[in-house]
């Protein structure tokens, strides 16, 4: 008698689909037909997940930003100042944060204060210039 081959494994995403659907409160019967799987493969996949103890993972934090003020940097912003002229004055001077680029404190400051509105303002007067 032959041997019953495996399986292919499924993906990443199909896995957490799955752990996500579940967590909706769906049956393995509903996951499998929503993903058109098996059951018993739904019913592997919980059952691996259920086994193996994850951790949340840590918030990743970039190694330089240890050495920015960063209650200065909302102040500073808070005020007015552009995140690029902040930029210019205070972490592109200092030793420690010279080879961080523009971006990547841009990208830092977005995951530290996700809920401050990205405003774009140009202010002229009606009329003067025309932006396409």
């Amino acid at each position: 008698m032959a041997k019953r081959q495996k399986g292919k494994t499924k993906d990443p995403g199909m896995i957490h689909e799955i752990q996500r659907l579940k967590d909706l409160g769906l049956s393995k019967r509903m996951i499998a037909k929503a993903l058109g799987c098996c059951r018993n493969t739904v019913d592997k996949y919980l059952a691996d997940s259920a086994n193996s103890v994850e951790q949340t993972p840590k918030e990743y934090k970039a190694p330089w930003s240890e050495h920015v003020l960063w209650t200065a940097v909302e102040s500073a912003t808070s005020r007015g100042m552009h995140l690029s002229e902040y930029w210019e004055l205070h972490v592109a001077k200092c030793e420690a944060t010279s080879d961080v680029p523009y971006v990547s404190l841009w990208h830092e400051y977005r995951r530290r204060f996700p809920n401050i509105p990205i405003k774009l303002h140009k202010i002229h007067p009606p009329g003067e210039r025309c932006e396409i």
